[in-house]
């Protein structure tokens, strides 16, 4: 039973990472382009076409140290599971959210990287209209 649940569970992470890339391209397309909604889903589908794994590998890459942040927080901010005190607490809580700040506008600045780079293999032109 154990291998089946492993399984089950290696699908649902390997399917949250597919949406979490379409999703990611897809916000920037919905402001850089006239495309809304599951427009700018299939959009961003064919945009990642020849460069899905680079474009994976960077966002889960951010997606995962955001996440690593945000499980370890609790256990050494809130819990306290090392026992090192309040001074360690408030240093690590500092620097925590330092950290997830410097992902977060790491994805930030990702996202429309990401994008030009798919637009470059697609031999796409950005419509500088709506870069205005």
């Amino acid at each position: 039973m154990l291998p089946l649940q492993l399984l089950g569970w290696a699908a649902c992470l390997a399917g949250a990472a597919y949406v979490a890339v379409v999703c990611q391209l897809a916000c920037v397309v919905s402001l850089l382009e006239d495309a809304v909604l599951f427009r700018a889903l299939r959009k961003s589908r064919a945009l990642l076409a020849g460069k899905f794994w680079a474009a994976a590998g960077v966002f889960v890459t951010l997606d995962g140290c955001i996440f690593a942040l945000l499980v370890a927080f609790p256990a050494l901010v809130v819990d306290d599971a090392l026992g090192l005190g309040l001074g360690f607490q408030v240093a690590a809580g500092a620097a925590m959210a330092v950290a997830l700040c410097a992902v977060v506008l790491s994805t930030l600045v990702a996202q429309p990287v990401v994008y030009m780079v798919c637009k470059n293999h697609h031999h796409d032109v950005v419509d500088k209209v709506h870069l205005d």
